[in-house]
């Protein structure tokens, strides 16, 4: 009996009144792996002995689109709009346009328990019109590497000045009402503009484009891309003296004619679009 209440009392001691050599440390111990190596394949390629080669493109005349485009404003407690940031745009060569419009729109300012305050709202708007024409110039196609696949191009970072981030403005989570516009109507003149693109195309043993990758493109491009695709001509890729399928890089400029862009609705999101730029 006594021997089995020793025992008890050995088990039942408290963690001081363990001798040093018996405490428990735990000590993160690095063990090496070697990583088995794997060889860098680019899924696209495809040996041939001579890769497609463009003959025509020609773009499509009168193509209609919707272009959308969302940016950040700071409208002050009287309604008027101090700042405004393009966060997103379709077509790039509109931000001027619309930034200098959104400084003209008045608003009705928004509401915090009955009070006017400023704030930092994101609003977005669909503008509509036509690519009325287009040309390629600085035409390349390139072979693929038969490592490395094709990357596509980093989205451009929104950068916001320090001084927005040091103007008073009241979070938008916590706004009775948002900014209003009070009347919002808005018309661009012709756009003229250039864009260089980056596409990936597979050519058909026919010398026509099978399917299409945007590497670098607008998003306002792309459709009207696409479907100017369906025209394209190639000199299809050869292997073994047989025409192949394949894909091809294709980098070029494009000119780019629209006609005028409007809208007449300006939307108001309650999200705040301000990512101030690091000091």
């Amino acid at each position: 009996m006594w021997v089995v209440l020793a025992a008890a009392l050995l088990l039942a001691s408290p963690a001081w009144a363990q001798k040093p050599w018996e405490q428990r440390v735990d000590i993160p111990v690095e063990i090496p792996l070697d990583l088995p190596a794997v060889a860098l394949v680019n899924p696209f390629f495809a040996a041939v002995d001579a890769p497609p080669q463009l003959l025509e493109a020609r773009l499509v005349k009168n193509f209609d689109g919707s272009y959308p485009v969302r940016a950040g404003i700071y409208v002050d407690a009287e309604g008027t709009c101090l700042r405004s940031v393009v966060l997103d745009t379709a077509l790039p060569a509109a931000s001027s346009a619309v930034t200098a419009e959104l400084a003209r729109t008045r608003f009705s300012p928004a509401l915090l328990g009955g009070t006017a305050v400023p704030t930092w709202v994101t609003v977005v708007l669909e503008l509509a019109g036509r690519i009325e024409s287009g040309s390629f110039s600085r035409v390349r196609t390139l072979p693929l590497d038969p490592h490395l696949p094709p990357q596509l191009a980093p989205a451009s970072a929104v950068v916001f000045e320090r001084r927005d981030a040091q103007l008073p403005a009241t979070a938008v989570e916590a706004l009775d009402q948002l900014p209003l516009p009070r009347r919002f109507r808005f018309k661009t003149g012709s756009l003229s503009f250039s864009h260089s693109v980056r596409l990936l195309l597979e050519v058909t043993e026919r010398g026509g484009v099978g399917r299409l990758i945007f590497l670098d493109c607008p998003t306002g491009l792309r459709n009207w891309l696409l479907a100017s695709a369906a025209n394209w001509s190639f000199q299809p890729a050869v292997r073994g003296g047989v025409p192949c399928t394949a894909w091809v890089i294709l980098e070029a400029t494009v000119a780019v004619e629209t006609s005028s862009l409007a809208t007449a609705a300006l939307r108001v999101v309650g999200e705040s679009p301000l990512r101030p730029a690091e000091p």
